[in-house]
Formats: C-alpha cells, structure tokens, sequence
C-alpha cells in the first residue's frame, strides 16, 4: 500500500470517529432531556395529583375525554362532587390553620390573666404589709405620746396641791405650774391611731383633749385660764362626746380639733380659734362664740341653740341639717353650707358676703327660715380698703326699719331664761342629760309669730321641751307663758290633765321689756 492510500485511510478513519463521537455526545443529550422533561413531568403529576387528589384528577381525565358532547351525567356528578369535597378539605385545612394560632392566644391569654391576677395579688399583699408598717410606724408613735399620760397625771396632781394650799379658796395657778401645762400641751403632737382597725383620717392628739378636759373640770380662775390657752396649743385635740358645759374657753386654740358629740352648754369661747375643727353633731346652748375663728368648721346635724357668732369668722362653715337660732351680726359667711338646715331664728344685722349670689345660693338648699331673711333684711355694698393699693366689696345686710325679727329674737331669748330658770323644768333637763339626751327649746306661738317659721301669732309664749333627735309626738314638756300677767304653766301632755302653775325667778320677768309683751 502506497503512502498516500495510508494518509487517505487514516483521514477517512478520523472523520468517521468524529462523527461517531458527535452522534453520541448529541444522542446523550438528547436522553439526558428526555429524562429531566420526564421527572419534572412526574413531579408536576403528583403535585397537580397531591392539589387536585387522584379522584378528580381521574374525574377531570374523564371529562376531557367526553368533551365537547358526550359528557354524562355521572362524570358531572363525579367532578362535581370531587371539588366540592376538595374545596371543603382545603376549608377545613384552612380553618384548621387558622384554629391552632387562636387557641395560642386563648391559652397565652389566660396564662396572663393567671399571671396578672398573682400580681394582683401579691401588688395587694404589698399594699397590705406597707399599710400595716404604717400602723405599726403610727402606733409606735402613739405608744411614745402616751408616756406623757405620767407626765399629764403628775401635772394634774401638782394643780390639785396648789389649789388645796391656795389661800382663801383661790382657783389660780402659779406661773412655773401654768409654764409646765403649756410645755406639756406642745410636747402632745398629734399623731395617727388605729380606730375599727383603720388609721385615723388625719393626725389627732386624744392627750391634749383629755388634758383640756381636766383643765376645765379643775374650775380654775379666768386670769389662771387666759394665761394658759395664751401659752398652750390644743389644736388637734380629739374628744368625742366631751361635756363643756359652761367651759372657759376664751382664746383657745382649737384648730383641726375633734371634737364629735360634745356638748358646749352656757361655754364661753369668745376669740378662740377653731378652724378645719369637726363639731358634728354637737349641742350648742347659750355659747358665746363672739369673734371666734371658725374658717370651714364641720357643724353637720347640730343643734344651735341661742349661740352668739357676732364678728366671727364663719366661712366656709357646713351647718347642713342642722337647728340653728342664735346672733350672726357682723360675721363673715361667704361660702357656708345650709343644705337641710333650718333657722329657727338668726339675727343677721352687719352679716357680710363677698357675691349678691350669696342668697340666690341658699334657695338652693332647701333651708327653712330664708323667707324669713329676705323680709327682715336688705343687702348693701360696702367698699373695704385692704391695703394702699388694693380695695375689695362686700355685701353687708342691713335690718330692716320696720323688722320685727330682732325685737322678736331678743324677747324669745329673755322668755326662755324664765322657763329655764323653774325649779321643774332643771330637773327635767338633769334627768335627760343623764340619759345622754340634750333638751331643746321649739317655739310654737309668741306675740310677734313667722309664718315660715311655723310660729303662731299668739298673746302667749308657747314651747315645745323635746330632745334632739324625738320627733313631734315625743315631747317632754309644753310650757306657756304669759307676759302680762307672768304666768308660767306646764300644759298637760295629755287630755283630762289641767295645767300646773310652776315657779320661776320673777325678777327676769319684771325686766322684761314692754314690746315683749
């Protein structure tokens, strides 16, 4: 074989190679895309297959295969009831997804609202053990106050020697003594305690009330007690249900006392000082509360009974419900609560307010007596110059030319003195002061009478002798008295009885004044 014929054969033999080469490499490509076109095939089946589910791909396959105009009713049915039954799979899986994370909530709810009611709890407990450190704090205070009741007693004791070697039955003190009851007053600081097992409202100091309280059962002479009330300090003094009758209180410093129940009978507390005091539910008789300092005093439900408030301070003072007769000339009265009182008789002459509201605002509280104001009484402004630069304008009121309401007050109080003074009607007042009752004094009839008042125009003076809290029918005693002819009779209670002439002091008669009668 020639040399060429060689290189022929081996060129031929190369291209034959490199097309055998290049069938295979484009036959393998060719499978290797039939095999991926077949998996994703597959997978593309069982997803539609997993979507779908196998009955209605089955259904559908029917279907297609019925199209456009063979279709039968089973095959309709068969799909229809195939995605009729996947939607509501696929409805339930929905819900069910939409379950689970709901019910996280419910529960992690109510594992916060356990957690939150422990906080609650244990926040309560917090409080609790805070309060009762308090009390105790306060009670702790309270035990170290009352050292001072040793102090108080040698006190009281070192009075009772002097007063016992005082000559010619002096009642005054000397003035270590008085210095030592001053310090002793200052040294009583007010202090919270447990009352129904509950902290007192505000800081009460019970050893300076019981300290006055001895003072004034010690009937001390009044230069002795002016000196001590001007030295001392009483205010927060705490006393329920204390008997001051007839009391020495001039220029006592009663500020934030409380003073609950109490009574206060023929007392003398001209200028004293009780501000922010608490006097509910007390019995005021024939006080003398001339230019006394009684700024937001709580005088809730009392009885007031010939009380003399001329030139006091009365703002802001809450008289609700309460009886009131007595002197109001030249007091201050902006801001005083009359809601449900009733005014048996007040004298208002030179009685100041800052607004002319001041009466408008009483129509508002019901309070019985008002007409009885606005007939008697006129308002006229008064320009007060507080400083050099500064002037205000108060609304004084003024009586009435013509008025009867002062002549009528003045008679009352001189007649009721004669009532008192019959030796019947003081036992009967001794007897209801021991059963823990205060009488009162309602007037029915008098010469002058107030129609709002429910008092009857009579030639006689006719009173009602019943306690505080004893309704119409409850009455003690009916007394009338006769100004001409000074007669005093106690009217039988009851029918078939006659009345008794009673004794009195004739000689507070004979003083009476002829308009009186």
């Amino acid at each position: 074989m020639t040399p060429d014929n060689t290189q022929k054969q081996l060129e031929a033999l190369r291209e034959e190679n490199r097309r055998l080469r290049q069938s295979i490499e484009e036959g393998g490509q060719d499978s290797l895309l039939q095999s991926g076109k077949a998996f994703f095939r597959k997978l593309a089946m069982n997803a539609s297959s997993l979507a779908a589910g196998k009955g209605l791909k089955r259904s559908l396959a029917r279907l297609y295969n019925e199209l456009p105009h063979n279709v039968s009713k089973d095959t309709m049915a068969d799909v229809s009831s195939h995605v009729i039954w996947r939607v509501t799979r696929i409805g339930i899986f929905a819900i069910s997804a939409a379950i689970i994370p709901i019910l996280v909530l419910m529960v992690q709810t109510v594992i916060l609202s356990t957690q939150n009611e422990k906080l609650d709890y244990q926040n309560q407990l917090i409080q609790n053990q805070n309060l009762r450190l308090d009390q105790q704090v306060q009670l702790d205070e309270s035990h170290r106050r009352s050292s001072f009741i040793f102090l108080m007693s040698n006190i009281m004791d070192k009075i009772d020697e002097e007063l016992k070697n005082a000559p010619d039955g002096s009642r005054q003190l000397s003035d270590e003594l008085i210095g030592r009851i001053a310090a002793l007053s200052q040294a009583l600081l007010p202090y919270r305690y447990l009352e129904n097992d509950e902290l007192t409202a505000g800081p009460l100091s019970p050893e300076r009330g019981q300290l006055l309280f001895a003072l004034v059962n010690s009937l001390l002479d009044e230069a002795t007690y002016d000196k001590i009330f001007e030295k001392s300090n009483f205010s927060y003094a705490d006393l329920k249900q204390a008997n001051f009758a007839e009391a020495y209180l001039r220029n006592v410093n009663l500020e934030h006392a409380h003073f609950p129940d109490a009574v206060f009978r023929d007392a003398d507390l001209e200028f004293a000082i009780l501000n922010m005091a608490d006097l509910s539910d007390t019995h005021l008789e024939n006080v003398n509360l001339q230019g006394a300092q009684l700024r937001e005093v709580k005088l809730r439900s009392s009885e007031l009974v010939n009380v003399d408030f001329a030139n006091a301070n009365l703002q802001g003072v809450d008289l609700s419900q309460s009886r009131i007769s007595g002197s109001f000339t030249n007091c201050r009265l902006d801001g005083v609560v009359l809601e449900g009182a009733e005014i048996e008789f007040a004298l208002l002459d030179g009685a100041h307010f800052q607004s002319t509201q001041w009466l408008e605002d009483l129509d508002e509280e019901g309070l019985k007596g008002l007409y009885s104001i606005r007939e008697n009484y006129q308002m006229e402004p008064e320009v007060v110059i507080l400083s050099a630069t500064e002037t205000d304008t108060l609304y004084r009121l003024k009586l009435r030319e013509d008025s009867k309401l002062a002549l009528m007050g003045d008679c009352e109080r001189q007649v009721l003195e004669v009532v008192r003074s019959a030796p019947e009607v003081q036992t009967l007042v001794e007897q209801t002061q021991r059963q823990g009752e205060q009488i009162i004094y309602l007037t029915e009839s008098n010469p002058f009478g107030a129609a709002d008042l429910d008092i009857q125009k009579d030639s006689v003076y006719l009173f009602r002798i019943t306690t505080e809290n004893a309704d119409f029918f409850n009455v003690l005693m009916w007394v009338q008295f006769n100004p001409n002819s000074g007669n005093l009779w106690k009217m039988p209670l009851t029918d078939g009885e006659s009345p008794q002439e009673l004794d009195y002091s004739k000689k507070i008669w004979f003083t009476l004044p002829d308009y009186c009668r």
